[in-house]
């Protein structure tokens, strides 16, 4: 499910393929068949006689456009997104021609929330929404294995700054905490 590119004590590297594909088709077609059954419902219920052959150029448009989008950019924009873990932080690489990098700190995640539908869980995948200070780039559907790894290293990172914010406060004396209270 996921191409493990490199691991050493500092940086884990996952290229997406396989059920990530699959969930973004099935996904794609099921906003498809949204799409073209209101279009459809109002052609049919409210639209005038003198427009509905427009109305069916524009359900044909959309349904050539999802091949375009299904078959051609979709496929090449996952096959081409590099998410990466490291101490520093989280980022993410997609996109060959039209690139797009977006890196996050760790220490402007405050929290990680992951989630599973029921597809994402037959397939393998979750769905991670990171938290935190400002606005956070999304990170795409990744493999269960990527998403705790990335929830531990998040929680072990807020592990570390707490217990260093902890030694701070150790290290002032009692004249100093009194005089800060």
């Amino acid at each position: 499910m996921v191409d493990l590119l490199a691991t050493n004590a500092s940086r884990v590297e996952y290229r997406l393929t396989g059920a990530v594909f699959r969930y973004e088709g099935i996904r794609s077609t099921l906003g498809l068949l949204l799409f073209v059954t209101a279009i459809e419902v109002g052609r049919r219920s409210i639209t005038p006689t003198a427009w509905r052959t427009w109305v069916g150029w524009v359900e044909a448009v959309a349904f050539v456009m999802f091949v375009i989008e299904i078959t051609v950019l979709n496929r090449r924009m996952l096959e081409h997104t590099l998410v990466t873990l490291s101490p520093q932080g989280v980022s993410v690489h997609t996109g060959r021609i039209i690139m797009s990098d977006s890196e996050t700190r760790l220490d402007a995640i405050l929290s990680t929330e992951v989630k599973s539908g029921p597809l994402l869980r037959l397939m393998g995948l979750r769905k991670v929404e990171l938290m935190g200070v400002g606005t956070l780039p999304p990170l795409p559907v990744l493999p269960a294995h990527a998403a705790e790894a990335l929830q531990a290293l998040v929680a072990s990172h807020r592990t570390e700054m707490a217990a260093f914010a902890r030694s701070i406060d150790g290290d002032a004396g009692p004249d100093d905490r009194a005089s800060s209270s």
